[in-house]
């Protein structure tokens, strides 16, 4: 009687083992992830336009996920941005920490942030970022994707252009009007297609005088012209010798040896909720311009 009880009872804690196993059974993995590189802060935080509009891109290379993380805000303190990535069946989770020390800044910006997930083998994911549902997303009939975090919408690489955007602008080097042939307005154009952004320089601006205020923005007209604003409430005046150069950086660039531009001045006035109205509008210049790489 004891021999048969004993042998019961190892058969029972033996199904027990088993049954333990079976449920116990891990079907979550971290994923490898690598190159993982961002900017600095792209622009000064400012209350009206520091949350931007925060971009996904997700490229197929082979079995790997090369993602592009654009316009992502993080305190100013932020320091090397660390990226993982957890996949658990179909749920790949990706997560960004900022890399804070024990001092945070009172300001948030906008940056860049690049990293490629490794071996990321199935074909369709439902993604999250940071615990954020993001939606369901298929590599089976395309190979780059874009998300935009604000509204969650999918854009595929077919015929899709997001519009343009300005990144930062800045006024660099003031000083007194230059003399001879270059002492007119001059505009440059470099791009840089691996993220599709693209640098504009725009010398010998005409500063002008007394503003509290010198702000830009930036569309395409239906023409597919890139038009520049230069917004400001400052006094221009003819006999101003006040010169320097404007610094902007434009995002969600088409990759074309030039650009029909224009640039507009509009002088107006900001009520006391910041919004600017115009009172008057010149056009400084348009043309052709080729892009330098």
């Amino acid at each position: 009687m004891s021999k048969n009880l004993s042998i019961v009872m190892c058969l029972m804690m033996a199904g027990m083992f088993i049954a333990g196993c079976s449920d116990d059974k891990e079907t979550s993995s971290f994923s490898k992830v690598g190159d993982v590189s961002n900017s600095s802060c792209l622009r000064e935080s400012r209350a009206e336009g520091v949350w931007g509009n925060p971009i996904l891109t997700l490229k197929r290379v082979g079995n790997n996920l090369y993602c592009q993380l654009t316009d992502y805000v993080v305190n100013c303190a932020h320091g090397e941005i660390q990226v993982g990535c957890k996949e658990d069946g179909q749920t790949l989770n990706i997560n960004l920490d900022e890399g804070l020390g024990e001092i945070m800044a009172n300001c948030l910006c906008p940056i860049n942030v690049s990293f490629t997930i490794f071996d990321a083998l199935q074909d369709q994911y439902q993604l999250m970022l940071n615990g954020r549902a993001l939606g369901y997303i298929s590599f089976k009939d395309h190979q780059v994707m874009s998300i935009d975090l604000n509204t969650l919408a999918v854009a595929y690489e077919e015929g899709f252009q997001y519009p343009l955007r300005l990144n930062s602008f800045s006024v660099l080097g003031a000083g007194s009007a230059p003399t001879g042939e270059d002492a007119g307005l001059l505009v440059e154009l470099h791009n840089h297609r691996e993220v599709k952004q693209m640098e504009c320089l725009i010398k010998n601006y005409h500063l002008p005088e007394a503003y509290s205020f010198l702000d830009a923005t930036i569309e395409a007209d239906e023409q597919g012209c890139m038009v520049i604003n230069i917004l400001t409430d400052g006094i221009m005046r003819e006999d101003g010798d006040s010169r320097a150069t404007l610094y902007l950086v434009i995002v969600n660039c088409e990759d074309k040896p030039a650009y029909r531009l224009r640039v507009l001045q509009t002088t107006g006035k900001k009520d006391a909720e910041g919004h600017f109205t115009g009172e008057r509008t010149e056009t400084l210049y348009e043309g052709s311009i080729n892009v330098d790489d």
